[in-house]
């Protein structure tokens, strides 16, 4: 988790840009024009067509990312359809996907060979954007590389990854994962401690977008729909929807220990999860969820923030015990298997933490619990 903070606005937009230009996320459009499809169907039925609606969504997200594509690539957007080096990417994926690790990797060593022709260069206009996709493809190889156990060559791959961009966070998670499989115990801790301070993005990435003269112009209309996400979300899992998310303690006293962490202020944000987890045992906090799953999903947020504050205050004896609840409550997060391996470590548990470790490289970074996919 890092203290950097970018526009919300940006970080929505960039969240876009990113489904084009990362490989491994290339293979979600179909899924998405499926989801798409659906809610056109949905809104014919009610008779009311959404044509003007995305259209305007569209149109602002566009502005946003024009200036982007224009900047980093040769012909703009046009430049990402050519790119050989992401179909080949794309391949890799979708064999992964089928369990082909071993083609999968073929795939993504012609991705890597692709890359240096000069009809793949001639794509690109920035050193910035190279980088990050090569450094992208180095670590797609090296996470087949670790599920087929081969750890030496993955370890050599996430260090190009790191070598070709060193600011964001990806690389370092997965080479922690490698040291730690060849015991290199410090390795993984220092590279651990890097990825905590670095963002899901390069800054090039997320500056660029922050920075548009577009971002303005988009983010009402950005918001605006990330707004009516927010309040059909609430609606589902709160009882009053927006009203009852408002009113659980909670839910409020865990957004303020999140801003405390953002800020540095470990203490008082773990004063602010451990108030939040008290305050689910009140019957009048609970009755303000309609789903279970949903109010143990919460609840182990918390504890997951808490014992991230607990660990850069060096107390990693509680934040074990506070991970061991995370997990139990919702056993998809691979972040809290990676971040009790650290503290692990760090008491010096290295057989338990080489557990979390190999139980966190068969999970996907991001995973949610099934309910929250229905």
């Amino acid at each position: 988790m890092s203290h950097h903070t970018i526009n919300n606005v940006a970080l929505k937009v960039a969240a876009v840009l990113l489904t084009l230009t990362s490989f491994a996320t290339c293979q979600a459009a179909p899924a998405t024009q499926r989801r798409t499809e659906k809610s056109d169907s949905d809104h014919s039925k009610s008779g009311e067509s959404t044509q003007h609606k995305k259209s305007g969504m569209d149109a602002a997200i566009e502005r946003v990312m024009d200036p982007f594509y224009r900047k980093h690539y040769a012909d703009g957007k046009a430049s990402i359809f050519k790119s050989k080096v992401r179909q080949l990417s794309g391949q890799a994926d979708t064999l992964a996907k089928q369990g082909k690790f071993k083609e999968a990797k073929e795939a993504c060593t012609k991705a890597i060979e692709a890359f240096n022709t000069p009809e793949e260069q001639a794509l690109y206009k920035t050193k910035e954007m190279k980088n990050f996709i090569l450094s992208q493809t180095y670590s797609a190889r090296g996470i087949l590389e670790l599920k087929m156990k081969e750890d030496a060559p993955a370890t050599a791959d996430f260090t190009k990854a790191i070598a070709l961009c060193p600011d964001y966070a990806t690389p370092y998670i997965l080479r922690a994962e490698a040291y730690q499989r060849a015991g290199n115990k410090d390795g993984s801790a220092q590279d651990l401690n890097a990825a905590s301070k670095l963002e899901k993005l390069p800054k090039f990435f997320a500056a660029d977008i922050a920075n548009s003269q577009s971002v303005k112009a988009a983010g009402k209309m950005v918001d605006k729909k990330f707004a009516a996400l927010h309040a059909k979300h609430a609606e589902k899992y709160y009882t009053g929807g927006i009203k009852g998310e408002k009113a659980s303690t909670m839910h409020n006293l865990g957004m303020k220990g999140q801003k405390d962490l953002e800020e540095g202020n470990f203490e008082q944000a773990a004063d602010h999860f451990r108030a939040a987890i008290k305050s689910y045992d009140t019957p009048e906090e609970q009755k303000l969820f309609k789903s279970k799953p949903y109010a143990d999903f919460m609840l182990a947020r918390n504890y997951q923030f808490l014992a991230y504050a607990e660990c850069m205050m060096k107390d990693y004896k509680t934040a074990v015990g506070h991970l061991d609840q995370a997990i139990k409550l919702n056993p998809n997060n691979r972040e809290n298997y990676l971040n009790r391996a650290k503290a692990l470590m760090l008491l010096g548990k290295d057989k338990e933490a080489k557990a979390d470790f190999e139980k966190a490289s068969h999970m996907q970074p991001g995973e949610l619990p099934k309910f929250l996919h229905d």
